[in-house]
């Protein structure tokens, strides 16, 4: 594969203005990223339907969105499309069709998939060697998980992962494939099973937790009260993992 993108010499030629400094050109980059993705899906509906799927699940489960420490949707996407090429290689999935068998195996197959992964790895669609040594200048390289665009400069998207949120985000792979072999389950019953709603509106706690906020500025108190709240949401979701499952 060509190391280069579409992208590549453009985005240089503005990093040289703003001082190197690459975090300015993430919202940028988002725009090549989006429309790159395409080039390494052989059959978009594919793409289309698993990472429906896979969202609804991610949200459900509670461990969607940046903002809440997990993988954001450009993660989770990037993360299906890597799998999807890894399957047309390996000739794992049926012949291209419309059939609800093989959107089940495709389903089955992307948890599959990741259950077993080694997060050491990162996962990349382009030369890997390359983009972490080009991620390293500006990324923190101790992150736990490591999903990479395909565009400069080549982001670590996942980079907000802590080795909690890893750890959650493994158990929720492995659940998914427990209830994905469970032949005593229907169709239904195994997909309603498969995206069961940790809901922290049906938890009932005896404690009350209080935050006090101090702030100096004004303009601060939304952005405080909106990261209090993506905190907090997080802190009771796990709260309800441990206690429901």
């Amino acid at each position: 594969n060509c190391l280069f993108y579409d992208n590549f010499e453009y985005m240089k030629s503005i990093s040289n203005k703003v001082n190197h400094e690459y975090g300015r050109l993430f919202p940028l980059s988002g725009i090549f990223e989006n429309q790159n993705l395409k080039k390494y899906i052989l059959n978009f509906k594919d793409f289309q339907l698993l990472i429906t799927i896979v969202k609804y699940w991610a949200k459900q489960r509670n461990i969607y969105g940046k903002a809440f420490g997990y993988l954001g949707g450009i993660s989770w996407s990037l993360m299906v499309v890597y799998f999807l090429k890894q399957a047309y290689i390996n000739d794992t999935l049926f012949k291209i069709d419309n059939s609800s068998a093989r959107l089940s195996k495709l389903v089955y197959e992307f948890f599959n998939f990741y259950s077993k992964w080694n997060w050491s790895n990162a996962i990349s669609l382009i030369n890997t060697d390359f983009v972490v040594q080009e991620t390293k200048k500006y990324d923190n390289p101790k992150s736990p998980i490591t999903i990479l665009q395909t565009v400069f400069p080549y982001h670590n998207t996942s980079s907000n992962v802590n080795e909690q949120s890893k750890r959650i985000i493994k158990n929720e792979l492995e659940r998914a494939v427990k209830v994905l072999n469970d032949d005593t389950l229907s169709p239904i019953d195994t997909y309603e099973s498969l995206c069961k709603n940790l809901n922290p509106k049906k938890m009932n706690f005896n404690h009350l937790i209080q935050f006090r906020i101090e702030y100096k500025n004004k303009n601060e108190l939304n952005h405080i009260f909106m990261l209090i709240k993506a905190k907090s949401l997080g802190f009771i979701s796990s709260l309800d993992r441990a206690l429901n499952g």
